[in-house]
């Protein structure tokens, strides 16, 4: 391949690979992916609290289970000292104050007891729904990643096979020419080179004046344009 042909092929594939790149950038199930990983991650959060949360109220019934096992173990000993000793007026007057003391004592846990009861049963279901979430989006991440995958594997064949022709091509480029065509395409962010058709390049349009023709014709198969200072090709068909 000719040095001017190999030129123009080489930008033709690094505007194919800078589409291709941005095709992949852009895909939706990429975003997709994202989307479902930041909702799982708010649940994971969320998850996290409601465990503990649940794991506190389990620790709380605990000690009102205890707390009540004991005030009963208390009322019990009470009333099997009164049945072991004889009882007078004020030994029966304060029985009936301790009992009704522990009565109280009593009631007071099993009101507590309920409501947390009830809050554990109403934490278990978030928790329930929070595992039951979390896992819907494991799914769904796992659907979308496969469907992004599907998606760019073609892509990434042409990739593949584009970035093999590259190197071939650069062969046919010499060093010097190399490292012009890279500055441009820095800076030109990609069309670092055009030809002429007639007597205009192609990408700024410019009319070369007679003289500047003669002088590009005169320079050689690859030369710069006077205008917009692009890797200029002037093929051998390039008419005035």
């Amino acid at each position: 391949m000719q040095e001017p042909e190999a030129l123009l092929r080489l930008q033709e594939i690094d505007l194919a690979l800078m589409r291709h790149k941005r095709t992949l950038e852009n895909l939706p199930q990429r975003a997709k992916v994202e989307q479902v990983k930041a909702a799982a991650k708010k649940v994971s959060s969320n998850l996290t609290a409601i465990v503990g949360a649940r794991k506190d109220l389990e620790m709380d019934i605990a000690d009102h289970d205890a707390e009540h096992a004991e005030v009963e173990g208390l009322v019990s000993a009470a009333q099997d000292k009164a049945s072991a000793d004889s009882q007078d007026y004020r030994s029966v007057r304060d029985l009936e104050g301790q009992l009704s003391m522990y009565a109280k004592r009593l009631e007071k846990l099993e009101f507590e007891s309920a409501a947390l009861y009830e809050r554990l049963a109403r934490a278990e279901s978030a928790e329930k729904n929070a595992r039951a979430r979390a896992a819907q989006l494991e799914d769904e991440r796992k659907a979308q990643v496969a469907a992004y995958q599907a998606q760019i594997s073609d892509i990434r064949s042409q990739v593949d096979d584009l970035l093999s022709e590259r190197g071939q091509v650069l062969e046919d480029i010499t060093p010097g020419v190399v490292a012009r065509y890279d500055a441009a395409r820095r800076r030109f962010k990609g069309i670092a080179v055009e030809t002429l058709a007639g007597n205009c390049p192609s990408h700024c349009r410019v009319t070369l004046q007679a003289s500047q023709y003669a002088d590009l014709r005169h320079a050689g198969p690859i030369a710069e344009c006077p205008y917009c200072h692009r890797i200029l090709v002037i093929g051998d068909d390039s008419a005035s």
